[in-house]
């Protein structure tokens, strides 16, 4: 008697391929990015350096503000990932944490071979990336509530506008350290004495 064959199982693997491609695409977007500009992106052409079809790339994001859009929050993901890590570590002292989170937000803000800036001026009209923006920004403010509240001696709504603050300064300065108008140390000092003043 014949045995029967075994249903084939291979969703996953199928899942893990396209998690594999919509990676290999965003990467290939943000190389492009890096070395040649924004107009120099297409969908196309995103297509044809990861080896997939044209059609597939449009599957995964829609349009070519799509693919900005997924660029801008990977970009974000990666960022904030050395801000996650700090949550783990234990409470200190305010000027031993706020110059911890400084080095954190420089190495954020201040990274430049990032795409943060540049697609976040470019989409800066687009109601999509608004939207995005401003609910990565409330994440990213939840983050360093969380970690220098645990020193700070402000509370509540005090707490979280000065973090507000504080995120507004340190894209400030990073800006200002990628322009060379401040060196990268000197401006980390100045982030962190600014934290300190605010939350003391």
């Amino acid at each position: 008697m014949p045995t029967k064959s075994k249903p084939e199982t291979n969703k996953p693997k199928q899942r893990l391929a396209g998690e594999a491609r919509r990676q290999a695409m965003l990467d290939a977007a943000r190389a492009i990015l890096r070395e040649e500009g924004f107009e120099a992106v297409t969908l196309a052409r995103v297509a044809e350096q990861t080896g997939v079809s044209k059609p597939i790339a449009y599957n995964h994001f829609g349009t070519l503000t799509g693919l900005f859009l997924a660029v801008y929050r990977a970009n974000y993901d990666e960022q904030s990932a050395s801000l996650r890590n700090l949550l783990d570590q234990p409470g200190q002292h305010l000027e031993q944490a706020a110059a911890t989170l400084s080095r954190s937000l420089m190495a954020c803000y201040g990274n430049p071979k990032g795409e943060w800036r540049v697609l976040g001026a470019m989409l800066q009209n687009n109601r999509d990336m608004q939207q995005m923006h401003q609910e990565l920004l409330a994440d990213y403010t939840n983050l360093v509530v969380a970690y220098i509240g645990q020193a700070a001696r402000r509370r509540g709504k005090a707490l979280r506008l000065a973090c507000t603050g504080i995120l507004g300064a340190a894209d400030a300065i990073a800006g200002a350290a990628l322009r060379g108008e401040v060196d990268r140390a000197q401006a980390t000092r100045l982030l962190t004495g600014m934290i300190v003043a605010l939350l003391t």
